[in-house]
């Protein structure tokens, strides 16, 4: 009888052990099935970094453009208050203005690139899109600091053409020393 009780026992502990096997088997399948679930959302979070970003440098591109049309046109406005057309010191700050644009417009391409139906991000890992959200956010930077520039380059012809603006009225208006 002392030899059953004890083979007894040994298969209860035997199947205890199977049983705390199986468990613990199931709990790491589960933990790993969390943890790759994590880390896919960490992955989709990135890549919508990424596509904010992107968006943004389009928005800030398209803020550029704008600016752009307006530098130009206060330019010209420019060359009507100075009395000269064709003036070529205002057709060389019409195409510096012009080249910003272009070169805002070329980095925003190139963040639509990465974000677009045929981009790279898509399938990308998370080491490729936190590089991705990395070379974005210095395209992002490059293209507001072009987009502070045109607006102070804008607000210094704006008052420029003010005070021409303002000279030229008080010499149509100034009564005449010969009178």
């Amino acid at each position: 009888m002392n030899d059953t009780l004890t083979i007894a026992i040994s298969i209860v502990g035997a199947l205890t052990g199977l049983v705390s096997a199986i468990a613990a088997a199931l709990s790491a399948r589960s933990a790993a099935a969390t943890n790759r679930a994590s880390f896919e959302e960490n992955r989709r979070r990135e890549i919508e970094r990424v596509s904010l970003l992107s968006a943004d440098c389009q928005i800030d591109a398209d803020r550029i453009r704008t600016l752009v049309a307006e530098c130009r046109l206060a330019y010209k406005a420019a060359e009507i208050f100075s009395g000269s057309t064709e003036h070529s010191g205002i057709a060389l700050a019409i195409a510096a203005v012009e080249k910003k644009g272009t070169k805002a417009q070329t980095l925003a391409d190139e963040a639509k690139e990465l974000t677009g139906p045929t981009g790279k991000l898509a399938p990308a890992k998370m080491d490729d899109a936190i590089e991705h959200r990395v070379r974005l956010a210095a395209t992002r930077s490059e293209i507001q600091a072009i987009r502070e520039d045109l607006n102070g380059e804008l607000q210094t012809i704006r008052e420029e053409n003010a005070e021409h603006r303002r000279l030229r009225l008080e010499n149509l208006y100034r009564p005449s020393a010969s009178a």
